[in-house]
């Protein structure tokens, strides 16, 4: 596997050298996408939307059999390839189709996107077939508070591989937090070897439309003086969507207008659609289900909540803080989220809870414009996206 030094004179030779008076391309395949669209796969898919196609060719690899974005993608010129299960499930039919992905592409770096440690498999074929570049990208800052027994196996399955972990795994190790980077990294990766990527996004494209809020309230039968709770997610565990849906029993209590409106899909919906009707709250509370165009959603909301358990620096709290709404967020999400003075954290006790969003219903106040402290904590992706272009060339 090529040292970096290696790498820039290997990228130097790529430039000069023509394919039909056409400038090779520097060839990059993103792995693990799936369906559930989180962090890992809504970065793969910003990266490609914002980066100069001139220079970079985008591919991805996912394990789902029926992967939703790849007719966009493969429309788009992007290759999209399957693998049908993780290593650790059958390691000799991931095998096989993983080494198929990489000499099929002949791909120069290996853009892997991880949450915690299951093996090294992916990295271990990677640097058998020579690929030029490997980058290990850390999402998620690990399990807090109270854990289930499932969680404590995950656990500690992920610090056993980590503790195994060297610097020659990979070439490059990124993180989108420094508390993702504690989580999947430790003490294996010298901190001077870890590279800080932003979660960053289009800042101008969450700025609130009245028109389009309007439109968009009406479509979902809210009533002008109606104020909207909004949460955006994966319906899995650590999300923690039931303690919003709980807390409106007592809101309702308080004020009718108050409502609460959920943009998510995932593997525990019907579980909350049950426990909706179980507290006779189908008039306060709407599951809108995935939305494309995840900026107009924004728009509805008056307030943004994020209860999870566990999370490095979510980009839907950075997208809430660009709309420029109030966020109040659990204390168990990564203190690198807070971007702008929109957002306070909060412990996840019903009441308090129920307080301040009560007190920002009495406040409804105008929405701050939050651009300028996004763009000044390094989330504007038309910057951002410079410094992962310069990370592919090896040039930080």
């Amino acid at each position: 596997m090529m040292s970096r030094l290696c790498f820039r004179y290997y990228l130097c030779r790529q430039r000069h050298r023509q394919n039909g008076g056409i400038m090779k391309k520097i060839r990059v395949l993103h792995f693990p996408l799936s369906n559930q669209k989180g962090g890992r796969t809504q970065y793969a898919i910003r990266t490609w939307k914002y980066i100069d196609h001139d220079a970079f060719q985008i591919d991805f690899g996912t394990v789902e059999e029926n992967f939703e974005l790849e007719e966009t993608l493969t429309n788009s010129g992007a290759r999209v390839y399957h693998v049908n299960k993780y290593a650790e499930e059958d390691f000799d039919s991931f095998e096989q189709q993983f080494r198929y992905m990489l000499r099929d592409g002949r791909y120069d770096i290996l853009h892997l996107h991880t949450s915690r440690w299951k093996s090294f498999s992916a990295e271990n074929i990677a640097r058998e077939e020579n690929i030029a570049r490997i980058i290990i990208h850390a999402h998620f800052s690990g399990y807090k508070g109270e854990l289930t027994e499932d969680q404590k196996i995950i656990r500690d399955l992920h610090l056993d591989v980590r503790s195994k972990l060297t610097p020659e795994i990979a070439t490059d190790f990124w993180a989108c937090s420094n508390e993702a980077a504690d989580w999947v990294f430790g003490d294996r990766i010298p901190k001077n070897q870890i590279v800080i990527m932003n979660n960053a996004i289009d800042i101008n494209k969450y700025k609130v439309d009245m028109l389009q809020r309007r439109m968009i309230r009406n479509q979902y039968g809210l009533l002008p003086d109606d104020f909207v709770i909004g949460t955006v997610g994966r319906l899995v565990k650590v999300k923690n969507i039931d303690f919003l849906i709980r807390l409106m029993v007592k809101m309702r209590q308080r004020n009718q207008h108050i409502k609460l409106l959920i943009r998510a899909s995932g593997e525990k919906k019907q579980e909350y659609l049950n426990l909706i009707e179980s507290l006779a709250l189908e008039d306060s509370v709407i599951f809108v289900g995935y939305i494309e165009e995840i900026e107009k959603i924004y728009s509805v909301f008056d307030v943004f909540c994020l209860p999870s358990t566990g999370e490095g620096l979510p980009v839907v709290v950075v997208e809430a803080q660009a709309a420029g709404l109030p966020c109040i967020v659990s204390d168990m999400v990564g203190v690198e989220s807070k971007l702008s003075s929109v957002l306070q954290f909060c412990p996840l006790d019903e009441d308090l809870w129920i307080e301040k969003i009560y007190e920002l219903y009495l406040a409804r106040g105008k929405r701050k414009d939050t651009s300028y402290e996004i763009k000044k904590a390094g989330y504007d992706i038309n910057t951002q996206i410079k410094k992962i272009e310069k990370g592919y060339r090896g040039e930080l």
